[in-house]
């Protein structure tokens, strides 16, 4: 087949390239618009009838991977929550896979939980006036002492 060559025209190659950018442009303006979910609406006006409005979701309390320590736990919560975060204990703790496994709606539940988890290290955790607060545990005696000789009564003396 003989080549027609015809000045200031695209080569065959140039032509189909020219031809398949116009389809996609046109196919591009084809399209639906895109739909706008809610629509527009009025102002000041009501519902007919009580609609309900989807809250954000709960805040789940749990450890996450990023959690490597009891006192790196209870700053993320303390941040999260908008809290200051008191720590007295003398050293921080490791996370259990008891601990790892917590998942509570509310702090106070979950604070109770690691409170069972930490009981025998001497960890008592709460929550008193917006300050999360992590201090020992008081020692508590199980063992009677006997009775002082201050205390015991003389004999002798009225």
């Amino acid at each position: 087949m003989p080549s027609f060559h015809v000045p200031g025209a695209l080569p065959l190659r140039g032509r189909r390239a020219a031809f398949l950018a116009a389809c996609l442009l046109c196919a591009g303006c084809a399209s639906q618009s895109a739909k706008v979910s809610g629509g527009w609406r009025p102002a000041n006006t009501l519902d007919t009838t009580p609609q309900p409005i989807l809250r954000a979701p709960a805040t789940q309390y749990m450890s996450t991977p990023i959690d490597q320590s009891l006192r790196g736990l209870l700053t993320r919560w303390a941040r999260e929550g908008n809290m200051a975060l008191d720590f007295q204990l003398a050293s921080d703790f490791s996370l259990s896979q008891e601990a790892a496994a917590i998942r509570a709606s509310s702090l106070e539940a979950a604070l109770e939980a690691l409170n069972r988890i930490y009981a025998d290290n001497g960890v008592q955790l709460n929550l008193a006036s917006g300050v999360l607060v992590a201090a020992s545990k008081p020692i508590v005696s199980t063992t009677s002492l006997p009775p002082s000789p201050r205390n015991s009564k003389r004999k002798g003396r009225k």
